[in-house]
């Protein structure tokens, strides 16, 4: 079964960041909440493009994982728009 991009939608619960190298880009783990009883861990990383890591924020987060293993590395981490959470539900969902 090959692996695929993903787009994960949901709340920022846990953020573990810290800076790396002399230009000091963040590196480290989020937590995505996109249900109540299901959270996915994303890597990030030097290429990940980012408006926001903070806890609490509702977020799109474009992913693929890290060659054949199973981490799940973010590519682009978007705020959720106003309109967007106007257009849909607050149920939070995974897609491939």
């Amino acid at each position: 079964m090959m692996k695929t991009e993903q787009a994960i939608e949901g709340k920022i619960i846990t953020s573990q960041i810290g800076s790396f190298g002399k230009t000091e880009f963040p590196y480290g783990y989020i937590t995505i909440e996109i249900s109540s009883s299901r959270n996915i861990t994303v890597k990030i990383d030097y290429y990940t493009w980012f408006e926001t890591l903070e806890i609490g924020k509702h977020v799109v987060v474009d992913a693929s994982y890290l060659g054949t293993t199973d981490i799940l590395v973010a590519r682009k981490v978007s705020l959720k728009t106003l309109i967007d959470s106007n257009a849909a539900t607050e149920d939070i969902a995974v897609s491939t």
